[in-house]
């Protein structure tokens, strides 16, 4: 039996994502790599690829009318997943206009997608709105993440970026020739069926993507944003720890440490005694300086950035979650002693929940940044404790 040229890269798609859904749950599991949100977009897709398989391997199972809508169903979903990771790697909080933007995509995707699965003579209006909705989120989450992984390789200069933003790119091409089948009404091209074309460039981005997440897992967290010096505080104000972030092509950030300690000390007392609530700091905004506030009882994680991401934040999080008790007794008292031991234990949870950085371990490897002409506008943002 010969198999159809459709069938076999509708295969070799399924495979691969397949493989992408193993790799990125056992990052999960036995490296606590965490990418839920992408780690989700991914089993979408394979779900909505399997109905589609059906309807090409057994068609007598799948209709070959419900097999597409149910594959449009997952598909939505998987790339509403892909835009909210990008999302997370490049901000603290989704930017509101293009949440708004894709939930109302998603929403009349969905929307058609049952509409032509319930009703058996549907209008040619309600297939071209869900053909519309269906390529507007695939071209729209495919191509913001093209500019933000652009964004990383203009700033960074990284193989491993270049090699994303040619992979989304190649994703974001591989939806042409569908656009053209569904509206140009062009049929075919160098033998090839459009949507065979589409699905051939889909699958050499994917195999773009399998290849650099294979050959650099942490690559998925990347921030594309400066990160320059990750700190651990005592309740007494103790810097008990401090650790550079090397940034290739960018100068190092020298922070008086124990000064640092002392000034948010002292603006933690003032916001305290003025609010008269429990108040901490939660992020304080300095024009092109972030620094980004976690706490735990008597610790608290400091990350100084240029910019806050959701990644950024959580790896804090992750940081103070999993320092032993033990250790924390040790750190939490104004007797501790800071040798080396206790900054190798502390290296190793710092590199776990930081996991897509590099440390720098000797000082004298920074240079003074140029002071600004100006002093920056500083904005501070409290968390009330209830």
């Amino acid at each position: 039996m010969q198999i159809a040229p459709e069938t076999l890269i509708v295969m070799a798609l399924w495979a691969v994502l397949v493989l992408m859904v193993l790799l990125f749950v056992y990052q999960t599991l036995r490296k606590n790599r965490r990418a839920h949100v992408l780690t989700l977009a991914l089993a979408f897709g394979t779900v909505g690829l399997t109905f589609w398989s059906y309807r090409s391997l057994l068609p007598h199972w799948v209709s070959s009318n419900t097999a597409p809508l149910a594959n449009g169903i997952f598909y939505i979903l998987m790339y509403m997943m892909i835009y909210l990771h990008f999302e997370q790697v490049s901000r603290l909080q989704p930017h509101l206009v293009r949440l708004a933007f894709m939930s109302a995509l998603v929403g009349a995707g969905l929307i058609t997608s049952v509409a032509l699965l319930v009703v058996s003579d549907a209008p040619d209006f309600l297939v071209v709105c869900n053909d519309s909705s269906h390529d507007a989120i695939r071209m729209s989450a495919l191509l913001f993440g093209f500019f933000v992984s652009m964004r990383n390789w203009r700033l960074l200069h990284e193989r491993e970026s270049l090699v994303e933003t040619i992979a989304l790119l190649t994703l974001a091409t591989g939806g042409i020739p569908t656009i053209l089948g569904n509206y140009a009404r062009l049929r075919e091209v160098g033998g090839l069926s459009v949507y065979e074309l589409g699905d051939l460039v889909t699958f050499i981005g994917l195999v773009l993507l399998i290849g650099l997440y294979l050959s650099n897992p942490n690559y998925l967290y990347r921030v594309p944003t400066p990160l320059y010096r990750v700190i651990i505080y005592n309740s007494i104000g103790i810097a008990v720890y401090s650790r550079a972030i090397r940034t290739r092509g960018l100068e190092g950030l020298v922070v008086p440490d124990q000064l640092m300690s002392m000034s948010i000390t002292a603006v933690s007392s003032v916001l305290s005694e003025g609010l008269q609530v429990d108040a901490q700091l939660r992020l304080i905004d300095a024009t092109r300086r972030v620094l980004l506030f976690e706490w735990k009882d008597d610790l608290s994680a400091l990350l100084i950035c240029e910019r806050a991401t959701y990644f950024a934040r959580r790896s804090l999080q992750m940081l103070l979650k999993s320092i032993p008790r033990n250790l924390y007794e040790r750190l939490r008292t104004d007797a501790v002693k800071i040798d080396d031991r206790l900054t190798s234990e502390l290296d190793a949870l710092v590199q776990a929940s930081f996991p897509y950085v590099v440390f720098l371990e000797e000082e004298d490897k920074f240079s003074r940044l140029e002071r600004e002409d100006r002093e920056p506008e500083v904005v501070v943002e409290t968390d009330d404790a209830e």
